[in-house]
């Protein structure tokens, strides 16, 4: 019984060491120069799980360096879900050439699904970043 009680403490001292070791990257500290070539030659990767893996942290950490890599690949992928995971991660950055790459694939791809998923991303972003002032109300 207090060998068990000894194997949880040195395990929840384990995993305070391991959790706090390094801090985790917030808005206000960006990535340095080599982890933003890592996410792009991740993007960029021909490895599904890093592909996607970079795809999520560039629009989670909103890395607006990646938006090239992003746009260039969505017309290239094949894949349904990475398209609509690079769709979120473009909203996530918010960056003007990603919106525009995402109106462009609501008008045009050829999945009615992901056409569908990113015409409602971009009028989420309309919605979010008109002034008050400016919306239209179209009454059916």
């Amino acid at each position: 019984m207090l060998t068990q009680i000894y194997k949880n403490i040195i395990l929840v001292i384990i995993v305070l060491i391991l959790f706090s070791a390094d801090k985790p990257l917030t808005a206000n500290n960006k990535p340095n120069e080599n982890a933003i070539k890592n996410l792009i030659n991740g993007i960029n990767s021909q490895n599904d799980g890093l592909k996607r893996s970079s795809i999520y942290l560039s629009g989670c950490y909103k890395i607006n360096e990646t938006v090239d890599a992003l746009v260039k690949l969505i017309d290239h992928e094949v894949n349904i879900s990475t398209k609509l995971l690079i769709i979120r991660s473009l909203y996530n950055i918010g960056d003007l050439k990603g919106m525009i790459k995402i109106h462009d694939i609501s008008l045009y791809d050829e999945n009615d699904n992901v056409r569908s998923i990113a015409a409602a991303v971009y009028q989420a972003y309309l919605l979010i970043n008109t002034p008050f002032d400016k919306l239209v109300v179209v009454q059916r």
